[in-house]
C-alpha cells in the first residue's frame, strides 16, 4: 500500500504548475551537510533548473513530489518531530557522477517555518525508498 501511495504521488511538475514556484522558493540555494558524514560530498546547489553536488557537474532536475505531511518517510526521530512538514522530493537527471547516480532521488523535508533548514533523505528509486531509504542528514541553506 505504501508503495503505491509513493509511486502515486510521484507526478512531476512543470516550473509554471501550482505549487512549483513555492518548492522553488524552499530548494533554491546551497546546501551545507549537517553531519561529518556527508561534509565529505560537499554541498548541494539547486538553481531554479539545475542541481550540482559537491565536484558533481550539474544536472537538470524535476519535482516529483510537494506537499504537507505529517511526517516523512525516512524521519529517525519521527516520535520526537511531530509534524507538519513540508516535503519537496527531486529526481536528479542522469548523471556520470557516482554520487547523482547512487542517489538520483532526494526528499528535503522542511518545518513550515523554515526555509533555511531541511532533513535531506537520499535514495536510489521509488521502490527502494518503500523498502527503506538509502541515506539522511540535515542541511542547512547558506
Amino acid at each position: 500500500m505504501l508503495r503505491v501511495a509513493i509511486l502515486f504521488s510521484m507526478v512531476c511538475c512543470s516550473y509554471a504548475a501550482k505549487g512549483c514556484e513555492a518548492a522553488l522558493d524552499y530548494l533554491v540555494g546551497v546546501w551545507q551537510p549537517g553531519t561529518r558524514a556527508w561534509e565529505v560530498n560537499g554541498p548541494i546547489t539547486i538553481t531554479k533548473d539545475r542541481v550540482s553536488w559537491g565536484k558533481c557537474r550539474p544536472v537538470s532536475y524535476s519535482i516529483v513530489s510537494n506537499d504537507e505531511r505529517a511526517s516523512y518517510l525516512g524521519d529517525p526521530f519521527s516520535s520526537q518531530n511531530p509534524g507538519p512538514w513540508r516535503v519537496i522530493t527531486i529526481k536528479l537527471a542522469e548523471s556520470k557522477c557516482f554520487l547523482m547516480r547512487q542517489y538520483p532521488y532526494l526528499q528535503f523535508a522542511f518545518r513550515p517555518d523554515s526555509q533555511k533548514a531541511a532533513a535531506v533523505v537520499f535514495y536510489e528509486s521509488p521502490e527502494r525508498f518503500a523498502a527503506g531509504y538509502s541515506g539522511w542528514s540535515s542541511y542547512s541553506k547558506k
